[in-house]
Formats: C-alpha cells, structure tokens, sequence
C-alpha cells in the first residue's frame, strides 16, 4: 500500500484459527494488558484458588473496613494473581495504538473481587470476580484496543480524513465511502488521530484517538471502527485513567 500519511507502517499480523476477539487494552504499571472476553477465563475459579474459599466467602471485617464509603456505596476490590490458562496463552494477541500494532504474550492474569456491604461490614451481594491479562513491557504509544484471530496489514496514521458532522459525531471516509460515528460520553470533541488498519480477507479497522483536551476526564480516549462496505459493523470505545 502506497502511504500519502502523516505515517506509515507495516505490519503483517497472522492470528490463529478460532473466534475473532476484539477488545479494550491499557498500558499501566510497565504491562499492556486486555479485558478478556466475557467466558474465556473463569475468574470466579481462579479468585478461590487463589485466595481460599474462606477468605473469598468471608473477607474479614478489618479487609471491608478499609472499603467503608457510604457515599461511594461501600464496595471494595481485593486483588489476587493467577497463571495465564491454556485459553489466553494458546492464542495469538495483537495490540493496537496510534499508528500500528504489535502481538503481545500474556505471563500473568491480574484479577480482583469487589465486595458489597452496608455499614455493619455485611455483605448485601454476591462477589464480583474480574480482571486482566497482562504482558511485561509497553507499546510505543499508549495501547487502545486487541484483536485475536484475524490477521492484519498496513498501519497508515492519518489525521486528515475526519470531519465533524454536529458536535457530538463524527464522520470518516474510506475508500470514497464515508462511516459516521459518534463520540464517546468520556472524549474531548475533536479527533486528534485517525490510524487505518487493513484486514484480511477483507475490510477496514479504523482506530480514532480523541484529544485529551481541557474538556476530557481521561488520560486516554479512543474509538475503534470496524468498517464494512454498508458502514460501521462494530463500534468499541476505550477510556482509561478517567477522573469520573
């Protein structure tokens, strides 16, 4: 593909054969790391193996009292870590950021329990289990999205194909068409990159950055678009180190 960009980079991504996932990722504490899809880590399972039955039933009085906000609504998150499953390190990982991509390889899951409780430290829910996979090391720009099992070419960085169309939405054109989409509740109104991912066997991965700029809460936002020749099929939107 001949680049007339702000940048060019290529990159050749072969993913592995399976379900297609796409999600958010964060580049945090030196790691990149993904918001596995819903059902492919039991983190329920791995939260009691890792912490006892006991203590994920039962979290001590002294543990919830540290997480004692009425006005935040009295919960609390208690971290644990587990070993990456064969479903997580058995695939092949790519990350996206402005202006290309790279495959990362999970080594740790970050998970947690969030607690609710009223003010007598008595639990009024069932724990909630979640967490991350996470990789060592960081991408050359914050890390926005992931993709496992399609295979990617060509990042072209270019910031000279988004127009406003109202406040609130934004419209790219690709290959003459042109695909709407709106802003996310957390951005800044105004695009501050646009990075074109071509896909195998067809289609397009647009990936927008938002300014951060005096009117956003968080460090980072972004949108990514993946485009079919009837508009936008998909639509995710990533926020991270927000203030909200």
């Amino acid at each position: 593909m001949k680049c007339a960009t702000l940048a060019c980079a290529a990159v050749a991504l072969t993913g592995a054969m399976g379900p297609v996932y796409w999600g958010n990722a964060s580049s945090q504490h030196g790691e990149v790391c993904l918001e596995l899809p819903p059902g492919l880590v039991d983190w329920r399972t791995l939260a009691v193996q890792s912490l006892g039955q006991e203590r994920f039933a039962h979290p001590s009085p002294d543990v919830l009292r540290a997480g004692l906000e009425p006005e935040l609504g009295n919960s609390l998150s208690v971290p644990f870590e587990a070993p990456v499953p064969a479903s997580v390190g058995d695939r092949f990982w790519v990350v996206l950021y402005r202006g290309g991509a790279a495959p990362v390889i999970p080594t740790v899951l970050h998970g947690n329990v969030t607690y609710f409780f009223d003010s007598t430290l008595t639990l009024t829910a069932e724990p909630v289990a979640g967490g991350v996979a996470c990789a060592p090391g960081r991408t050359p720009e914050a890390a926005a999205f992931y993709v496992s099992g399609a295979t990617l070419h060509d990042a072209a960085l270019d910031a000279t194909t988004v127009t406003s169309v109202g406040r609130d939405s934004f419209a790219i054109s690709v290959a003459g068409q042109e695909h709407r989409f709106p802003r996310p509740s957390f951005a800044f109104p105004k695009v501050l990159h646009v990075t074109l991912f071509h896909r195998d066997p067809t289609g397009t991965i647009a990936l927008i950055e938002w300014d951060p700029g005096d009117g956003s809460t968080c460090l980072s936002s972004f949108s990514l678009l993946i485009l079919g020749a009837a508009g936008p099929r998909d639509l995710l939107e990533n926020g991270y180190d927000c203030d909200v």
